[in-house]
């Protein structure tokens, strides 16, 4: 389940930075591509597997980052805010998956 949310955690990291060393407004229409596809992929090929709570981060990110209907923000700190959101929240999805199933191996 937890290679679902690598690619989310990788769009996180890529928004920070585009946002953070003012990137052309190509580079920032192609991570909103991105990281709007990484959510959606966990929400279309696993929607039975994953929680509830991962369903509305997933989809509120999807939204937030979609490239048609472009949402603005109104700044850099607007984004630089949601993206350390998105990357600790799916960081922390990635890293905590592990952790249970580490525990997981260690009642059996």
């Amino acid at each position: 389940m937890r290679k679902l949310f690598i690619p989310v955690t990788i769009g996180a990291v890529l928004s920070l930075a585009a946002t953070l060393f003012s990137g052309s407004h190509e580079t920032h229409l192609m991570v909103r591509v991105f990281v709007f596809l990484a959510a959606c992929f966990p929400l279309v090929a696993s929607w039975r597997q994953i929680e509830g709570h991962q369903k509305v981060v997933l989809s509120i990110t999807a939204v937030l980052y979609n490239p048609i209907l472009l949402i603005q923000l109104g700044s850099g700190l607007a984004w630089i805010t949601a993206g350390v959101v998105i990357l600790i929240y799916f960081g922390k999805q990635v890293l905590g998956s592990n952790n249970q199933k580490e525990s997981e191996g260690d009642e059996t």
